[in-house]
């Protein structure tokens, strides 16, 4: 009796050690290559609301895997004097959708005409894992002009 229990004790274990836990099993990666590769084509431009900042959706992990957990971007702001600093969030909610956003846009409403600021966007994934920024990219705020000048008096 005592060999069996021997026998059955290590055959249990074999099995354990073969099967391990339930789930899914991936390799393991280091940070870094997790992160979402950077934001692309971002590019501002002057509208009557302000700023309007716009870029494409991320597909892809550093590793260039492709990537599912997109949670959303962070845009940054400084001024010639001053650092970057968070001035908006933007949440991605659209993961499990089957068609799912290719670019966002965001309009900077609080800016000062003939002011020149810098704008750079970095996505985040679920697990909070940062891309590298996209930008610096500089614009000077000015006015919008809509339509034609107006024609000069005769």
């Amino acid at each position: 009796m005592r060999r069996s229990v021997g026998a059955v004790g290590l055959l249990l274990a074999v099995a354990l050690l073969a099967g391990g836990a339930c789930g899914r099993k991936t390799a393991v990666r280091p940070p870094d290559l997790i992160a979402p590769e950077t934001v692309r084509a971002l590019s501002v431009t002057n509208t009557t609301n302000g700023i309007e900042l716009r870029w494409e959706r991320p597909t892809r992990y550093v590793d260039r895997s492709q990537m599912l957990d997109l949670a959303g971007f962070r845009i940054e702001r400084r001024r010639a004097c001053c650092g970057f600093r968070l001035i908006h969030q933007i949440e991605v909610d659209d993961r499990e959708r089957f068609r799912r956003a290719k670019t966002f846009s965001w309009t900077d409403p609080e800016v000062d005409i003939g002011e020149i600021y810098y704008y750079q966007v970095i996505a985040y994934t679920l697990d909070e894992d940062l891309s590298a920024p996209a930008g610096p990219i500089e614009i000077k705020r000015i006015l919008e002009v809509s339509g034609d000048p107006p024609a000069a008096p005769e």
